[in-house]
């Protein structure tokens, strides 16, 4: 018969065997064809797990600093490492075709976009862009745009929302003096074909730069970027 696997996520805040500062996270697969639990070796601490869409595979992203590792779905075992950067959130487009994971609460707001079929190829598309204090994140019904928003009352100033496409370059970005909810109209499934990587999409994809050269950029909130800019090289973007 077909069979069926579970992922179960546990954890606490506190570690009572003392290995992590940051509580204690397990994770552990079952199968409905088997009695055998599979525990997920995880040193530190748990961020996010997902299923793949149409793959028996998941991708957890664990430790510190931050392992982003696919896994087989049967077996558990490591098939994959996507890259160690600063993200806690995992998000598959509904058709499965794309990736995003992003990182947000008392990380920097960097994202990450990738071609799911050819996330192993070094010739893949993999784009990068990010969105500070980002507290709404959602893929389009066709997967082809992304939107991050900053929503009232959980951001008191710097609300508005920002689009993206696919490959990780922003399209659109408004600024609103309140904010409450922004979505995309719900799409029955089915609706969309899947979606491929464009030639253009591909070249104009942003390169996903290393940890050493993301910590030599300082953050600067949204409201005062542009401050004392006499020459005017910078403008905003709508406004």
């Amino acid at each position: 018969g077909y069979e069926h696997n579970l992922l179960i996520v546990t954890s606490s805040d506190v570690d009572n065997y003392g290995k992590s500062y940051y509580g204690r996270s397990e994770v552990f697969l079952m199968s409905s064809t088997s009695n055998k639990t599979i525990a997920i070796e995880i040193k530190t601490k748990m961020d996010d797990v997902q299923w793949t869409p149409f793959k028996n595979e998941f991708i957890l992203i664990a430790e510190h600093p931050q392992n982003i590792t696919i896994y087989d779905g049967k077996t558990a075992e490591k098939k994959y490492l996507i890259g160690e950067y600063s993200r806690n959130i995992i998000r598959f487009s509904p058709c499965g075709s794309f990736l995003w994971c992003g990182g947000f609460g008392n990380l920097s707001g960097e994202m990450s976009f990738y071609d799911y079929a050819n996330i192993e190829n070094e010739d893949g598309m993999k784009g990068f862009n990010k969105d500070n204090s980002c507290r709404y994140y959602e893929w389009s019904p066709d997967g082809g745009l992304f939107v991050t928003a900053r929503t009232y009352p959980s951001r008191q100033v710097d609300n508005g929302f920002a689009i993206y496409k696919y490959n990780g370059c922003k399209l659109y970005e408004e600024q609103n003096e309140r904010l409450y909810q922004v979505a995309f109209r719900p799409s029955a499934s089915g609706v969309y074909p899947p979606k491929t990587v464009s030639k253009n999409a591909l070249a104009q994809a942003k390169p996903i730069p290393d940890q050493e050269e993301i910590a030599k950029t300082r953050y600067v909130a949204p409201h005062l970027r542009n401050k004392g800019n006499k020459k005017g090289k910078e403008r905003k973007l709508f406004g």
